[in-house]
């Protein structure tokens, strides 16, 4: 069975043919986040009218809340879509067969338990990239919960925050560009990242604050669902130093909660291997297992 897999997400859309655990061909482009799913399932229909007939089912995860076939956005900020989009009978209609749908960080999460540093075992993913998501497997499950809403770490809100701020808000890859904009040293995670390697005390300052933050939440996970193995992902996450720098926080807490880390084996492509799973094991239009 061959597969197209898709993922939208704040950053980029990837797509995927998919056969048998391994990639046959790929495109992606940047996700243009000031237009909105029409447009960009225009742009996808375009790229993929040369794949029609070469695969047997679908499989599309998107940034943001999926539930009964419709696709909102839980941060505007991040990815918008503009309200309740019908992502199902979009999909129908640019595909023309079978359909599974879900959110992003999820569809990683069940990656990498099929395919990659998971190994079959209960976990926790969280993604840190240009927003912050997550996933979680127990049981050999995906738990989605009664409202397809669990796993979203990063729409968390602090006890003690009366703006209630969401917690990407001060710890994502956006986050990180914003702070290093509001400093003159460039408006992209990647360049205070760069900013970081070259030396800059302020870049550094601004990837520790993300990083120590995210540690702390990785502190709160650990306890919640004690999880054999707690996966980290996306372009913030898997960038040099971003770990090593949550250990110089994790490492100083108490050995039991200690969580046991490890690097997204398959990187970005995660999210596509696990919707592309998924749609193997799914009937059309079901967005759970």
């Amino acid at each position: 069975m061959t597969i197209l897999a898709i993922d939208i997400g704040g950053s980029k859309t990837s797509m995927v043919l998919f056969e048998k655990g391994k990639v046959l061909d790929r495109q992606e482009i940047p996700t243009d986040i000031k237009s909105g799913p029409n447009d960009w399932f225009f742009q996808i229909e375009s790229l993929t009218k040369q794949w029609q007939g070469k695969f047997n089912r679908a499989g599309v995860a998107v940034s943001g809340w999926v539930d009964k076939g419709y696709w909102r956005s839980l941060n505007d900020l991040t990815l918008n879509t503009f309200g309740k989009f019908n992502l199902l009978e979009r999909c129908r209609e640019s595909f023309r067969v079978p359909v599974t749908i879900c959110n992003d960080a999820q569809a990683a999460a069940w990656g990498e338990h099929v395919y990659g540093a998971g190994k079959q075992q209960d976990l926790v993913y969280l993604t840190i990239s240009t927003g912050i998501g997550g996933g979680i497997v127990l049981n050999n499950k995906l738990l989605l919960g009664k409202s397809n809403l669990a796993g979203h770490f990063g729409q968390l809100i602090s006890l003690f925050n009366d703006n209630n701020q969401k917690f990407e808000d001060i710890a994502s890859g956006r986050w990180i560009g914003l702070e290093g904009d509001s400093l003159g040293l460039g408006s992209s995670a990647k360049t205070i990242f760069s900013q970081a390697a070259a030396g800059d005390e302020k870049a550094e300052r601004i990837i520790q604050s993300s990083a120590i933050r995210v540690a702390k939440l990785i502190q709160n996970l650990q306890l919640i669902f004690d999880p054999k193995i707690l996966i980290i992902g996306g372009g913030v996450g898997l960038a040099p130093g971003y770990i090593e720098r949550m250990d110089s926080y994790l490492n100083n807490i108490e050995p039991f909660i200690q969580p046991n880390l490890a690097k997204a084996s398959l990187g970005q492509d995660a999210v596509v291997f696990g919707v592309a799973n998924l749609s193997e094991k799914i009937n059309d239009g079901e967005e759970k297992q």
